[in-house]
């Protein structure tokens, strides 16, 4: 198909053709809304039909609440449809269990829908995290097949991967089978084109685990400052009730 460049909306990504997979690689929803919500919004204002395919982990009403603050009149995009926003085991799973060919024939049919209703095309996010490891092989061989169609039709698709989940040699496969992918290291979002070289893989690979790394060294240091908090409200108590006895006596005397 022709190549007409869309608005991403994302920072770090310039305007794309048509067909554009990318891959987010996360640590939180905070991840997700910081580059999800410009992302919607783009497609929005320039004639697309948006759909946000989400995981437990953020709610339809944190989206939708999200995407008011930063989006003019967001509640007449809902309010046309024009904007869906789907839990991700009702688009993906039927009597849960995944049909590659069966889901990948929904996405075309639906482009064709909002196509011929008068949209641009179709600007689509997934959240994987209901991909376990039994599933992981078939899920891997489905984005591989997604890479190759989507540039023959009007769509834009963002698929992330939560860092907490996955390990790095299933990173690189899912990168492998995006043409950009998308990471937060050291505060700052970075932007991976793709192909991955054969002779790149071990240095991305131990960047990779840096950030596996890391992400590991905040949860425990979560783990630990919670239980300091903890520790330090439970004598605050025990002061505040040794006082309280203190001052019981004073007041009886």
């Amino acid at each position: 198909m022709t190549e007409i460049t869309r608005k991403i909306g994302i920072e770090v990504l310039e305007d794309c053709p048509w067909g554009t997979h990318i891959c987010l690689f996360y640590e939180n929803k905070e991840d997700l809304l910081e580059t999800l919500v410009p992302y919607f919004k783009a497609g929005l204002e320039n004639n697309e039909h948006c759909m946000w395919i989400t995981s437990e982990l953020l709610t339809k009403d944190e989206i939708v609440g999200a995407m008011r603050e930063v989006v003019s009149h967001f509640d007449s995009y809902m309010a046309k449809n024009q904007i869906e926003i789907i839990p991700a085991k009702e688009w993906y799973l039927i009597d849960n269990a995944f049909n590659s060919e069966r889901t990948l024939d929904d996405w075309i049919k639906k482009v064709d829908t909002v196509v011929e209703k008068g949209y641009d095309g179709l600007r689509i996010f997934g959240d994987l995290l209901w991909v376990g490891k039994e599933n992981w092989e078939k899920f891997k061989d489905y984005e591989a097949e997604v890479n190759e169609v989507l540039p023959d039709f009007p769509m834009l698709a963002i698929c992330s991967y939560s860092l907490t989940k996955y390990n790095s040699k299933e990173i690189i496969e899912a990168m492998r089978n995006h043409q950009y992918s998308l990471i937060r290291y050291d505060g700052k979002w970075e932007r991976f084109n793709n192909s991955i070289e054969m002779e790149d893989e071990y240095n991305l690979e131990e960047r990779i685990k840096k950030v596996e790394a890391k992400t590991k060294q905040l949860s425990e240091s979560q783990e630990k400052y919670q239980k300091a908090f903890e520790e330090v409200d439970f004598f605050k108590d025990l002061l505040m009730h040794d006082f309280n006895n203190v001052l019981s006596n004073i007041k009886a005397s």
